[in-house]
């Protein structure tokens, strides 16, 4: 049996102001979510595993001068082959691939299609503290992950 919500009115005097924490001013806050959607073609990968490259290797962001550390991505893809396209990929645009990871069962990437594999996603992210390690994942293509079309 589904437990009922009980929605209440909120006042906004109540909620205390903090400020965003960004990966990459002002594209990227850390701790939201961000969406990188284009049509086929448009380099949504390209962007992605580009941006992987720079993030694990710690080069500073286009746009910024800043160095900072390298750092773990998780890169998730619903629709290449990890062996024969996202690797091969990965190594053209110079990325760190010990600090490239995918959530996987038995070689293959999770598609996140399911209800259970979402869930199974965020209890596995949600225990990793915010180190550092994880403050970075790549997602795409987003309609795939919840069973439509890429």
């Amino acid at each position: 049996m589904q437990k009922e919500r009980e929605l209440q009115i909120k006042y906004y005097d109540k909620v205390a102001s903090r400020k965003v924490d960004w990966l990459w001013y002002p594209y990227i806050p850390y701790g939201k979510i961000t969406i990188v959607q284009g049509d086929p073609g448009d380099g949504k990968s390209t962007f992605l595993l580009n941006l992987s490259a720079l993030l694990t290797l710690g080069k500073p962001l286009p746009g910024s001068s800043e160095e900072r550390e390298p750092t773990v991505v998780i890169y998730q893809n619903a629709e290449d082959g990890i062996e024969d396209t996202i690797k091969p990929r990965l190594e053209s645009v110079g990325a760190d691939c010990s600090k490239v990871a995918y959530l996987g069962n038995g070689g293959q990437s999770i598609t996140l299609s399911e209800d259970s594999d979402c869930k199974e996603f965020g209890e596995i992210i949600g225990d990793r503290p915010c180190s550092g390690l994880y403050r970075r994942c790549g997602y795409e293509p987003s309609k795939r992950y919840k069973g439509g079309d890429g």
